[in-house]
């Protein structure tokens, strides 16, 4: 009974690389061919995948460079586009504009609101940052 529910050993050609197959319950040959089959199609992986390493390695900096500027397209892109919605809105854009220049009136034009400003953002961000 014990010898119906083993599998036969298989021989392997690479031994870096190991087939993750789940032992199948049927004849020993197909077993066999499969694993050898899988075993031959990914003996190429390690030499690849070694070779992409190095090379993600290398140019680090440039594949960073590449994707945060490609990122910064995209929030552009996406902040255009609200601002598109936001304008498409009847009177909110003026609305905004008048909101802006109460508060540029009100906060930024005297030099001690101006100060007292600059004071409270700095405190809200120590707050965020942790520093305050």
């Amino acid at each position: 009974m014990e010898s119906e529910l083993q599998t036969p050993e298989v021989q392997e050609t690479t031994p870096s690389v190991e087939p993750a197959v789940a032992p199948v319950a049927t004849s020993g040959s197909l077993v066999d061919s499969l694993r050898q089959s899988l075993a031959d199609s990914l003996s190429f992986m390690g030499p690849t995948w070694e070779k992409a390493q190095a090379f993600f390695g290398e140019q680090r900096k440039t594949i960073s460079s590449v994707v945060l500027i490609s990122l910064a397209v995209v929030v552009l892109v996406l902040v255009f586009g609200m601002l598109g919605i936001i304008n498409a809105i009847p009177f909110l854009p003026a609305v905004l504009e008048i909101l802006g220049l109460w508060f540029a009136a009100r906060y930024l034009v005297m030099a001690d609101s101006r100060k007292a400003v600059v004071q409270e953002f700095s405190e809200f961000i120590g707050k965020i940052t942790g520093q305050g």
